[in-house]
């Protein structure tokens, strides 16, 4: 009897992993073989790029250099700008190959961190003497730095205008505590002169009631003794006729008196309730009680202009 033994099938992610590592295989040798541009060559579009980098990963020497390397241009093929800058910046750190501030000029200037990407590119200029393209870098470098004074300018006056409408508001608000605090100070206080009115005029009408009485009393007095017994009215002592007339001016008098006293009352007593109150810049009186161990006390406090 013969015996046919068949393969395994491989799983899936065995064939997955190995299509990875291909990929991984093929990306590092195509980093690897990129050539340096020529000292003096233009590069081919207008805008500096990751493709005319000037550092290789072969010359990287520091493994962990050459790590951070590899994933920053990993992570700026994949667009993420800021990551790689912070890849390129520790393969600079570990390296001190001043090519790799290139790499940091352009994957500042994508991710716009343009302060960076400027000073990156200054100090790139400053450590490669025979940088290619220099000419043209250097007109970079001064957009750049035009470019990085045009929005400190604007963030600045952005700032004075920010404080200026934080101040206008903190004024605003000062001021609005102040009418608050004035407003307290200011209190309500019913006005006294029609009270004054009254009370005038409520004396006055104390002063004619009894006078007008009393006038009354002297002339009945006066009519009893000048009553003759016909019933006729007739004085013969000229000190009835004093009486007489005296008695009739103070009735006058007393009339006129309660009368305008009583209209002087009734007056101020309405004005009392309808003027409307007086509004006094000074704090109400302060009144405080309190009962302790050794008694209760009472205080009452005035402000005096």
């Amino acid at each position: 009897m013969i015996t046919t033994t068949r393969p395994a099938a491989l799983p899936w992610t065995a064939l997955a992993r190995g299509a990875l590592l291909s990929f991984t295989l093929f990306a590092a040798a195509s980093a690897s073989a990129q050539e340096t541009p020529p000292q003096g060559t233009a590069p081919s579009g207008e805008t500096d790029t990751m493709a005319q980098s000037t550092a290789r990963e072969q010359d990287l020497t520091d493994q962990q250099a050459r790590a951070h390397f590899s994933v920053g241009r990993a992570m700026y093929e994949a667009g993420r700008f800021a990551e790689a800058a912070q890849e390129f910046q520790q393969a600079y750190d570990l390296s001190h190959r001043p090519q790799l501030l290139y790499n940091l000029y352009v994957a500042y200037r994508d991710s716009s961190q343009l302060v960076r990407a400027r000073d990156a590119l200054r100090q790139y200029l400053a450590e490669v003497e025979d940088a290619p393209n220099r000419l043209h870098l250097m007109s970079r470098l001064e957009a750049l730095e035009a470019q990085v004074a045009e929005e400190e300018r604007a963030r600045a006056e952005s700032e004075a205008e920010l404080a200026a409408a934080e101040q206008a508001t903190a004024e605003a608000e000062a001021a609005r505590e102040r009418a608050e605090a004035q407003a307290a100070q200011l209190r309500h206080v019913r006005p006294w002169w029609p009270w004054v009115v009254f009370g005038v005029g409520l004396a006055a009408a104390g002063v004619g009631v009894p006078l007008g009485v009393d006038a009354a009393s002297q002339a009945d007095a006066v009519r009893l003794r000048c009553t003759q017994p016909d019933g006729s009215l007739l004085c013969r002592s000229s000190a009835d006729v004093s009486i007489a007339n005296g008695a009739v001016t103070q009735a006058a008098v007393a009339d006129a008196l309660w009368i305008a006293g009583a209209a002087a009352a009734a007056s101020g007593l309405v004005l009392a309730f309808l003027v409307p109150d007086d509004i006094v810049d000074e704090p109400a009186p302060a009144v405080s009680a309190a009962c302790g161990p050794t008694g209760c006390f009472a205080s009452l406090t005035l402000s005096l202009r």
